[in-house]
């Protein structure tokens, strides 16, 4: 039987989403570098008189905060794709998961209202993409944002990443937020000679996917999980 060759994998995450990953692929005997594009930073937490109809996260991220709002888990979570809704369910949160995107949660939510006159309340970080209570309201559906956290660029290729790049050794690329796919753009668009052709992309949305279509990638997935995609795929090696 050949032996497996281990992948080497680039996580471009925040350090706190990034730590679990590595430590899971390492596991199993892959090669990962971590290089962290955006820091996160805690914001005060809001007051609320009462509990919202429902939560609404659209990244992972917030939930931190909504552990601390809601510690009873008393209300339940409408989260945008599987790793949120994967997250909050590890929690202990009553969770519907929304279809992969900011669009396709609020149809969702719209889709499936639940009764009562509370608001629904969206956990979100500073920068949004979709103006998910704006959208909510026009509909007549009662909705706040509370920002519960801020996301920091950190435009920076370690030494690691750019020994990676200069010897192509990098295989796989996850790619879990618009953002950090942004960044990323930025980053090699200044290092002409930086390559990502021996590289596959594993995208969590269609979106990420379009945004770094502009590269030259060896395969494009899109994939709900790609930590799971990775775990499997290294299996059949």
């Amino acid at each position: 039987m050949a032996k497996k060759i281990p992948f080497h994998v680039l996580i471009t995450r925040p350090l706190e989403e990034a730590a679990p990953l590595a430590e899971a692929l390492k596991d199993q005997g892959h090669r990962v570098i971590v290089n962290p594009l955006l820091t996160l930073e805690a914001c005060p937490l809001p007051v609320f008189s009462s509990l919202p109809k429902a939560w609404i996260l659209t990244s992972k991220q917030a939930l931190d905060a909504l552990t601390r709002l809601d510690p009873e888990r008393a209300r339940p979570v409408f989260a945008v794709g599987a790793v949120t809704t994967g997250a909050c369910q590890a929690a202990g949160f009553e969770t519907f998961e929304g279809g992969g995107d900011g669009a396709r949660l609020v149809d969702f939510i719209i889709s499936h209202n639940l009764p009562g006159s509370a608001p629904y309340v969206h956990l979100s970080g500073e920068d949004i993409r979709v103006d998910v209570v704006k959208v909510l309201q026009n509909e007549g559906i009662a909705g706040v944002r509370a920002v519960v956290y801020r996301a920091r660029e950190n435009p920076v290729i370690t030494p690691a990443l750019e020994s990676a790049f200069i010897h192509q050794t990098l295989t796989h690329a996850p790619f879990y937020s618009l953002r950090t796919a942004q960044i990323f753009i930025g980053l090699l668009k200044d290092m002409p000679l930086f390559t990502v052709k021996e590289v596959c992309l594993l995208a969590l949305s269609k979106a990420i996917l379009e945004e770094l279509s502009c590269f030259e990638w060896r395969d494009c997935q899109v994939t709900r999980d790609p930590l799971g995609w990775l775990c499997e795929e290294g299996q059949k090696k």
